[in-house]
């Protein structure tokens, strides 16, 4: 309900800004009795953030304030199943979303071929399949090999009824984040009705092509607010310990996240080879089953974690951007000789913004595929470009190893970036002590002291339970976070504080009968939740536990209250549970999926609850039919509202670029051929890194463009006419700017060219800039 009446307010600015002022201030508890933020206090400042807030907030009320668990009380409706051939199996079959769908990583390829995996997306309605994101769009999602284990899979927070949905997903090797948006008018027929996916994307945070570290999992981080949130990755070695890498998102840059910082902890002495995850950017826990004593480490609040753009990634100037891109192109691979009695690699090397600068090559034991002048660029499939001096450091130690493998920028393109760059005073990172740390990590001795920019090493603290632990889940988005554990049948939750861990029993009877001991599966319907799968090899049993989201301290507290149970089919015995709920079904619904031992093929059985005898539909949302100001940093908006930004953020660089480079030069009246191949270098290459990018954004930009007119523009009115209008002026930015200035990139010098090419310098600051400003067309925001 709340879902449907924010789509109906977001369409209007004075209907959202009164469905906002309507939201009552004690909508979401306090912080110090829920695990939900607390409001802001002015609705003012509530309305700008155009309406994700609000139905955040929505959202909770309708999970911890009992509506959603009348729905689990009103009993399973039917029992169905979705058949996934290829799922990779793990403790939850699937990750349920607020809008009532789910999704599950599967490889499609025959066991004979390299994999290829996809992230399904189900429609828990009608338990059909909405479409796929094949892996194969992040930079190496070809190159995976069988066995493909799943270490860790978790959803994103989203604003209710945003459509826009996002997952991270870490494998042995790799960690990428999905994202799409889910929208109505389904043209496959494969699809579930009415459904469908746009922008579907499968980004690549960390690809790890061998090295000393084992990647344990990923989490979002940052807040969970997607897709603002960043991503936090455990990774474990023996000999070094166990650290926490901090991405960013990087909005329009060369990579979709850059490491932002490294977060060391100290090695384990209780828990030998039990393997830790990492749970948001607040927790890192090392636990296993049928033992009383956990590991921990609260991580420090890291600011700076928000989605920055690409130039501030990189943290150079466009030119020397655009060289590195283009000296890329000439990159060779190569590996790393290290001699076998531990001196190292005889290599003397400085750090630079690009990776490190070989400096001196030692006879023993010798480089072969290495030159002075060179600089590496990545070690073992890591990028060593566009980190601090520790970050670079670090990531280089980590992955030293004979024979690991190097990407090498020739000594000859090494030369000219530096030169762009200013020379190599200005390329180098800013440390203190760049030759000494760089020569430390070249000789194989790990670098894992902090610097400025890395955080200290956090302590790893200790805790011991009355009981053995049977199942256990966490809630990192609350401060304190809180594990919820069942212990000796007994559910049990648990603060992690700086000082240490308080905790409370809350359920003195998790499993009774006629389901038998010992627990398998704990899960948490949602972050703002009271609601608590707890799952035995013979079914599972639903709870409702307020104490679960109150302080530890708050004695009002109603007791707990049994939901539902679930027995598993003859036969079957469970293997993995998840649940959900949503208010974007006609009517609501709620559901759980169970993975059992008779699925062989991947399938996985669904129970559904809803009221009425006919079956919910899913409302996918008409992104046709919401205006650009109800998309907040939450929502990616449709193909108009997508062009506009993209498109007005492109040719915003292209007069940005061409101002620069008419200041100081003599051009007014002159043919572009005759002063742009005379531009000094940095404004030269600045321009032509803006028109070569901003070319591809239009030509896709106006594709979308005219997609969306075939399918959903058709009777929408005014946005009709706007992505029209929108069309023809990119159309026409394209003919007057872009291409003239590309023909003035590859002609030689002239003073007399043809008339064709004699465009004015004034037309373009005029034509860009009002685009840029978003004042053309008008009303296509």
């Amino acid at each position: 309900a709340a879902s449907r009446a924010w789509r109906r307010a977001a369409e209007s600015g004075e209907a959202q800004a009164a469905w906002m002022e309507a939201l009552p201030p004690t909508l979401s508890s306090s912080s110090s009795s829920s695990s939900a933020p607390s409001p802001p206090t002015s609705s003012s400042a509530l309305a700008e953030q155009g309406g994700g807030a609000a139905s955040l907030y929505a959202r909770a009320a309708f999970l911890n304030a009992g509506p959603s668990a009348r729905i689990f009380q009103l009993g399973a409706a039917g029992l169905g199943d979705i058949r996934a051939n290829g799922r990779l199996r793990f403790r939850q079959p699937t990750v349920g979303f607020p809008d009532g769908t789910a999704a599950a990583l599967v490889d499609v390829a025959p066991v004979s071929m390299q994999p290829d995996l996809r992230l399904s997306i189900y429609d828990m309605a009608s338990l059909g399949v909405i479409g796929s994101i094949p892996m194969s769009m992040a930079k190496h999602g070809k190159s995976l090999s069988r066995p493909c284990t799943l270490l860790s899979i978790e959803g994103a927070v989203t604003a209710a009824g945003s459509g826009a949905q996002g997952l991270v997903v870490a494998l042995e090797k790799m960690v990428v984040v999905f994202t799409w948006l889910l929208s109505s008018g389904s043209e496959d027929a494969s699809a579930a009705a009415g459904c469908n996916l746009q922008n579907g994307r499968a980004e690549e945070v960390r690809w790890s092509q061998g090295g000393k570290e084992v990647l344990r999992s990923a989490s979002f981080a940052g807040g969970p607010l997607f897709p603002t949130a960043a991503v936090a990755v455990l990774l474990e070695s023996t000999k070094e310990g166990p650290v926490v890498e901090l991405y960013r998102k990087v909005e329009d840059g060369p990579l979709p996240y850059v490491l932002y910082t490294v977060v060391p902890i100290k090695k384990s002495k209780g828990l030998p080879g039990v393997p830790g995850a990492v749970h948001g950017d607040s927790l890192a826990l090392w636990a296993k089953n049928n033992d009383r004593t956990i590991e921990f480490a609260r991580l420090p609040k890291v600011e700076g974690l928000q989605t920055i753009g690409g130039d501030e990634a990189s943290g150079v100037n466009a030119s020397a951007a655009a060289a590195f891109a283009r000296a890329r192109q000439a990159s060779r691979n190569g590996k790393l000789c290290v001699a076998a009695d531990g001196s190292g690699a005889g290599l003397d090397m400085e750090a630079t913004q690009w990776g490190y600068l070989v400096e001196e090559i030692e006879e023993d034991p010798g480089q072969p595929d290495l030159e002075v002048g060179d600089i590496i660029t990545s070690i073992g499939g890591q990028a060593l470009y566009d980190l601090d001096e520790e970050g670079m450091e670090w990531r280089f130690g980590r992955n030293f190893a004979d024979g690991a493998e190097l990407t090498i920028l020739p000594k000859e393109n090494a030369k000219t970036l530096l030169e762009t760059a200013g020379g190599k005073e200005n390329s180098s990172t800013p440390a203190t002590q760049q030759a000494s740390s760089a020569t430390s990590a070249s000789r194989g001795r790990p670098a894992t002291q902090g610097s400025s920019r890395r955080e200290e090493e956090q302590k790893r603290q200790t805790f011991t339970f009355s009981a053995r632990l049977e199942a256990w889940c966490v809630n990192a988005f609350r401060d304190p976070p809180r594990l919820i554990a069942v212990a000796d049948n007994r559910v049990v939750i648990a603060d992690f504080f700086e000082e240490g861990v308080r905790t409370l029993e809350v359920l003195p009877g998790a499993i009774r009968p006629p389901m038998k001991r010992p627990v398998d599966r704990v899960a948490l319907l949602h972050k703002d939740s009271d609601i608590l799968l707890v799952g035995v090899a013979g079914g599972v049993m639903i709870w409702r536990i307020p104490a679960i989201i109150r302080s530890l301290s708050d004695l009002d507290v109603r007791p707990p209250q049994q939901l539902t149970t679930l027995k598993m089919p003859p036969h079957s015995t469970l293997l993995g549970a998840s649940f959900g709920v949503s208010s974007s079904t006609l009517p609501p619904m709620a559901w759980v999926a169970a993975d059992p031992t008779s699925g062989t093929d991947g399938s996985f059985d669904v129970w559904q609850f809803y009221s009425g005898t006919f079956k919910p539909a899913l409302q996918a949302l008409d992104v046709g039919r919401l205006s650009s100001s109800a998309f907040s940093s939450s929502l990616l908006g449709d193909a108009l509202t997508q062009s506009f930004k993209a498109a007005g953020k492109a040719l915003d660089k292209v007069s940005t670029a061409l101002e620069a480079a008419t200041k100081s030069d003599a051009v007014a009246g002159k043919p572009l051929t005759a002063w742009v191949p005379k531009l000094k270098q940095d404004k030269n290459e600045s321009l032509y890194a803006a028109v070569d990018k901003a070319e591809p954004v239009c030509a896709d930009a106006v594709r979308d463009l005219r997609r969306w007119l075939r399918n959903e523009g058709r009777g929408s009115g005014r946005r009709q006419h706007d992505a029209q209008s929108l069309v023809s002026w990119i159309e026409e930015y394209r003919r007057q700017v872009l291409w003239p200035l590309q023909q003035a990139f590859l002609s030689e010098v002239s003073d007399a060219e043809s008339e064709d090419l004699g465009f004015r310098v004034t037309a373009a600051n005029a034509r860009s800039t009002g685009a840029a400003a978003g004042t053309v067309p008008r009303g296509s925001s």
